[in-house]
């Protein structure tokens, strides 16, 4: 995009000129023997345009003490708003709402969310032989019955956790062959008296994690039921380096791809954790991770970052404001717009319904490039119609007049532009197209209504007489 802006300076703003002039040079002569008579009229007629634009901005501007307090009030209401918008991003955003993929998305959610949802990871490390960290573990899901964002099981109601842990050591006494390996191998015999699926000695809890960490769970001399490699996927045993073991438990969220969903879930499975493992002394860490998680972690991100980049695009055109300008008054004044069509755009997607993703979180940024460009033009013109007038008011007419018309034209076709993408059959495209047609509608507004205002108010009126020159 900057490339185009520069491209568009070197031919609209040198080449074309250019080329005008010495046609119009060439043909002046013949020009001016052809239909003077239509040509005066052309240019009443976009002169009266113009004159209609110079009274709106007249109208306005001398109602500073209506428009400006407005404008403040309308602009705390959508600052609060731009705090509250949703950061989200959904595969159907990207693709036709109609195509296969996204049909068989909602059938999913339509039909399975509730039971499965989508997967998430929690970690746990420490000195796995003791009881007290699994009854740990086994409490964290207990605790799980209140919370509203995991899957449960359609039967009982339950919540449904993949426990692999647990699966193994109920697989070690399903599978006699492979108990009798362990005990064998290990010299310690594997008992569950009180009948909970769980070994009930620390040494035989070893005994499991040092044999199938290396050899698996046999079924028999021929077939595994698990292999090494596969219990290494939810299962890592202390070495001297780590000093602890290590385990995964899932459990299936729903509703994943409303990120305030996201990060509820978290909320609540940090709570049943917490509640659940913070004092035991066996287990040194523990978390939670998945799909999900990194998901809402990247768009944070995202969001941070070009809050981050506004902020310095906003500094980096003020600076170029002061230096053209040679004024702060001058740049502060033609910043504040630009700034408040951010501002207001955000307000107006919160209201909308419309969330951030990666294409519109991008429009706050082009916002400062295309506010700036209608900000300097009425400044600039402003500042020549004021040393030609020394009349405030006169100069915000003119200027109105004048640019003021420019700038709308230059806003109904640009807006027009884009209006075309909101049409489009991808809603990340479609929302994209749209709003950044609202920005150009409001960054015009801005500069036309709220700018004038502001040069009326804080621009001091100019002496009557200029040094050395006669009163104008």
């Amino acid at each position: 995009t900057s490339f185009a802006i520069v491209a568009a300076l070197i031919i609209l703003g040198l080449f074309v000129p250019s080329v005008v002039m010495r046609w119009q040079a060439r043909h002046e002569k013949a020009d001016s023997n052809k239909a003077p008579k239509a040509s005066k009229v052309s240019s009443a007629k976009g002169h009266s345009r113009g004159i209609q634009v110079g009274k709106v901005v007249s109208w306005v501007s001398d109602r500073w003490f209506i428009t400006l307090p407005i404008v403040l009030i309308v602009t705390g209401f959508a600052a609060w708003g731009w705090m509250n918008v949703e950061t989200r991003m959904d595969a159907e955003d990207a693709l036709y709402s109609r195509s296969d993929f996204v049909v068989s998305l909602d059938k999913l959610d339509e039909h399975v969310a509730e039971k499965s949802g989508e997967l998430t990871t929690l970690y746990i490390e420490g000195d796995l032989t003791q009881h007290e960290a699994l009854d740990a573990m086994k409490a964290t899901i207990d605790r799980m019955n209140d919370n509203e964002h995991v899957s449960r099981n359609m039967l009982t109601g339950e919540p449904n956790p993949y426990t692999y842990l647990f699966d193994l050591f109920e697989a070690v006494y399903e599978e006699e062959y492979g108990r009798a390996q362990i005990e064998t191998a290990s010299g310690v015999a594997i008992t569950d008296i009180d009948g909970d699926l769980i070994p009930d000695t620390q040494e035989q809890l070893q005994a499991i994690y040092d044999y199938v960490a290396e050899n698996g769970l046999p079924h028999d001399a021929t077939t595994m039921r698990y292999t090494a490699e596969r219990i290494e996927e939810f299962f890592v045993q202390s070495t001297p380096e780590s000093g602890n073991d290590a385990t995964l438990m899932y459990i299936g969220v729903p509703g994943t791809r409303e990120q305030e969903v996201v990060r509820e879930s978290a909320r609540e499975l940090k709570e049943d954790e917490d509640s659940a493992m913070a004092n035991v002394d066996s287990i040194d860490s523990y978390g939670i991770t998945g799909p999900g998680y990194v998901r809402v972690a990247q768009f944070d991100a995202i969001a941070d970052s070009l809050n981050s980049s506004l902020i310095i695009a906003a500094a980096a055109v003020f600076v170029l404001l002061v230096a053209v300008f040679r004024s702060l008054r001058y740049a502060i004044i033609t910043m504040v717009p630009v700034l408040l069509v951010a501002c207001w755009l955000y307000g107006f997607m919160y209201i909308a319904g419309y969330y951030l993703n990666m294409m519109t979180a991008t429009i706050a940024a082009i916002s400062i490039g295309v506010g700036i460009d209608f900000s300097i033009h009425f400044t600039e013109r402003f500042r020549q119609e004021l040393q030609k007038y020394r009349n405030k008011r006169n100069a915000l007419r003119e200027t109105g007049r004048t640019t003021g018309f420019a700038l709308f034209s230059t806003a109904l076709t640009t807006a027009g532009g884009f209006m075309v993408i909101a049409v489009a059959p991808m809603p990340l495209f479609a929302a994209f197209g749209l709003l950044t047609a609202i920005m150009i509608a409001l960054s015009l507004l801005m500069a036309l209504l709220v700018l004038p205002s502001l040069l009326l108010v804080f621009i001091p009126e100019p002496s009557k007489a200029k040094k050395g020159g006669k009163a104008r």
